[in-house]
């Protein structure tokens, strides 16, 4: 416990880590005040509502039609509410931002109007709701099995700000885990652990295991206060709503994917098991380099290089089969792992994804731990 708690210390104790850390938290604050709350608005009887106002008008309305979504209630809600307008064809007042009265916008219609009418699909100048005839998968979101409710901001708002958690601490992940071995290298410490009571074995497993711990706090720790974030300013009963409601992609899955709480608790847990695999990536090439910048590149440049090869090499080619399958063998790294949650993938790829994940931590531990043990042996 002793060498563990020696080596944790060095992993924390650089003030880039700090600096990093709250810089990053520093700017979701940013983010989260002025892109998230930001974007919120509605309009009772055409005048307007914004940030917390509108999200508190939003809750109250939502409650009302909280429960199993039938097309009788959708048509209520259209009935009541109307559809709604796009934001630019909307004449409001440059000073309230207030509309004609008569008109009404609410999370709730919004969601029947981007969702569940003819606007999904096509540009139809007259807006309806979806039929059999046009869709029958989204049809059958009427059909009494989904529960509705309140979901604003723990949809996209969320998934978007959550994979900047993911990217931000893998940064930081990376940039402290690239000296975790090397920097011994460096500093010729490596050769005299190799003559003290703990040795080969112990020092470099503590390594590994102080540097696991370390990429546990920071990614808990952020997407902790993100959730606080987002709980105390949404609330949490969205948690109950079916989640093929909120996320587009599930609804086209035969699969029944449970609700928002459960995917989303699913989205955090494989967030965290990507940043395990960056963490045993990098830790990888620190035990092969001598010089922490190095492997610091090397770390970097593994956790990018999926995205590039996406954005560069495979988005501009024709989706055929073996694209498709470059595509899907991609998405089993860390940076597009947790993506795969809210795709509406099979369970087979995301097992295969997971797979692969598993098979990147064990290997990059045991290659890393391999690696330096030869390096003392040397």
């Amino acid at each position: 416990m002793t060498i563990f708690k020696m080596e944790f210390y060095k992993i924390y104790s650089k003030k880039i880590i700090y600096i990093g850390l709250i810089g990053s938290i520093l700017f979701l604050a940013f983010y989260f005040w002025m892109s998230v709350l930001g974007s919120e608005y509605m309009y009772i009887d055409g005048k307007c509502y914004t940030r917390t106002a509108a999200i508190r008008e939003n809750i109250n309305t939502a409650k009302e039609y909280a429960g199993p979504l039938t097309k009788e209630k959708v048509q209520n809600i259209i009935k009541r509410f109307g559809y709604t307008i796009e934001a630019d064809q909307l004449d409001t007042d440059v000073k309230t931002g207030n509309t004609k009265k008569g008109y009404y916008e609410n999370s709730t219609n919004q969601f029947i109007t981007e969702n569940l009418t003819t606007k999904r699909f096509d540009g139809e100048e007259e807006i309806r709701l979806i039929s059999e005839q046009d869709s029958p998968q989204t049809a059958d979101l009427m059909d009494g099995t989904r529960t509705f409710g309140y979901t604003d901001g723990w949809g996209n708002d969320f998934r978007e700000m959550q994979m900047m958690v993911m990217v931000i601490t893998s940064v930081l992940i990376i940039i402290a885990s690239a000296p975790v071995f090397s920097e011994e290298y460096a500093l010729h410490t490596a050769d005299i652990l190799m003559i003290t009571t703990y040795g080969k074995g112990k020092s470099a497993v503590s390594k590994i295991l102080a540097a696991l711990c370390f990429s546990t706090i920071i990614y808990l720790t952020v997407t902790g206060l993100l959730f606080c974030a987002f709980a105390v300013t949404y609330g949490t009963s969205g948690f109950s709503v079916s989640a093929d409601l909120v996320f587009p992609d599930l609804a086209f899955s035969k699969i029944n994917y449970g609700t928002v709480g459960s995917v989303l608790i699913q989205y955090v847990a494989t967030g965290l098991a990507a940043c395990w695999t960056t963490t045993c990536i990098t830790l990888y090439f620190s035990a092969r380099h001598k010089q922490s910048f190095t492997a610091l590149i090397w770390g970097m440049l593994l956790y990018l290089m999926p995205v590039i090869l996406n954005t560069i090499l495979l988005s501009p080619l024709r989706s055929t089969r073996g694209v498709m399958i470059c595509r899907m063998v991609i998405r089993w790294f860390p940076i597009y792992l947790p993506m795969n949650i809210l795709s509406g993938f099979s369970p087979v790829q995301r097992y295969l994804g997971y797979g692969c994940s598993l098979l990147l931590i064990v290997g990059g531990s045991i290659l890393g731990v391999r690696t330096y043990i030869r390096y003392q042996a040397g």
